[in-house]
């Protein structure tokens, strides 16, 4: 590892420390070994926007309204199936935790709560 000097004025000085006492940070170190990954890892994000934005338009082979609408069609069929699908683990669970209470009632009642 390499050691790098740093030059800070008292008020961004000031800011780090208390973002220390605030977050559990150990050290100054450690604060500003976090704070480069979170800046290089939105600036890579901000990279790969850009390259996925300068694809847009570039396919060899245009889609047509009737495709778009079938891709748009089957998109909408299996996010309504996951609905569907997530709509019924819920009623599921709602009833085992229903199933649960009864139970905990029945046993409360049982030992005489």
């Amino acid at each position: 590892m390499e050691t790098i000097s740093l030059k800070l004025d008292e008020q961004m000085l000031a800011n780090v420390d208390d973002a220390l006492k605030k977050n559990d940070y150990g050290t100054r170190t450690e604060f500003i070994r976090s704070a480069i990954r979170a800046e290089l890892e939105r600036v890579r994000r901000e990279e790969a926007i850009k390259e996925f934005l300068s694809t847009r338009g570039s396919a060899s082979r245009r889609t047509t309204d009737a495709e778009f609408e079938e891709a748009r069609r089957k998109g909408l069929e299996i996010f309504l199936a996951r609905e569907k699908s997530n709509d019924a683990l819920l009623k599921k669970l709602r009833g085992s935790i229903k199933t649960k209470k009864k139970f905990m009632r029945e046993k409360d009642r049982d030992i005489g709560i």
